[in-house]
């Protein structure tokens, strides 16, 4: 199947993709049914489902990166 980058991919496939855990995109998302600047990807709920793009993964994976290695986002840092 050919993803475009607007794809929206399960927390599996975004742990997959950003080489962290499923545990780790949930511990971040805790408590939010919505997306807040400053911990993790952005992500949106769809009938209860949590989704998230290839788009805000990548932008969020630039932001956190060093030298190959994603940092841990602090609750203090923004995306904006």
């Amino acid at each position: 199947m050919h993803r475009t980058f607007l794809h929206r991919l399960s927390t599996k496939e975004a742990a997959s993709y950003l080489g962290y855990s499923v545990s780790t995109l949930r511990h971040w998302r805790k408590g939010q049914k919505e997306w807040h600047p400053g911990l993790g990807p952005h992500f949106f709920c769809i009938n209860g489902r949590v989704w998230y793009t290839a788009a805000a993964l990548a932008l969020w994976a630039r932001q956190y990166a060093s030298d190959g290695v994603f940092s841990y986002p602090q609750a203090s840092d923004s995306l904006a």
